[in-house]
């Protein structure tokens, strides 16, 4: 979770009395807004550059609906906001955080070792290179055919299967409905 240094005279600062005064509003809404700002560019403009972006993104960001451009100059006219659209005193404000990501993606970056691990194979066109193929895939889906199921009525014919130790299984079917290819698959033929 990202946060950012507040100081308690940002709601009586100087700079959050011109702001409200500009805009015409209560001065606890005004702090608020430039700690929305504040907070949105820590996700969204880390090193206090807004310089890139239109008035509608800094003003929605700050969490102001009305007239844009009007609350983007107060700001800059309070002197919340730089001329060159920085955030004034960002670093005082955001430096710890600042300071902290660098440190945690330096450390993640020495961590990271410079050489491939020895289980990550290498590949060639998409296949690595010490594997063959030895037989057909049997992962697929069961695609032999059972013998039918066999019909009831007429004759009655057993079939014997194979003898599992001592016991046999018989089944009983109808020897007149069934065709010579069942007949075959029942080795009743």
């Amino acid at each position: 979770m990202a946060w950012i240094e507040l100081h308690q005279a940002v709601w009586t600062h100087r700079k959050t009395f011109e702001l409200a005064g500009r805009l015409g509003i209560d001065e606890t809404y005004a702090a608020a807004h430039v700690i929305r700002l504040w907070s949105w560019a820590l996700d969204n403009a880390a090193d206090g550059n807004l310089s890139s972006l239109s008035d509608r993104a800094i003003a929605f960001g700050a969490g102001w609906r009305a007239d844009v451009a009007a609350f983007v100059a107060a700001l800059v006219d309070a002197g919340w906001l730089n001329v060159d659209r920085t955030i004034h005193d960002w670093d005082e404000y955001a430096g710890r955080l600042l300071e902290r990501r660098a440190e945690d993606a330096r450390r993640k970056r020495e961590k990271r070792p410079s050489a491939r691990p020895p289980d990550v194979r290498t590949t060639s066109a998409g296949r690595p290179s010490e594997v063959r193929r030895t037989g057909p895939d049997l992962t697929g889906p069961d695609r032999t055919s059972t013998p039918p199921t066999p019909p009831t009525g007429g004759t009655p014919l057993t079939r014997r299967s194979k003898t599992h130790g001592s016991t046999s299984k018989t089944a009983t079917v109808a020897a007149s409905s069934l065709s010579s290819d069942e007949l075959e698959a029942w080795n009743l033929k």
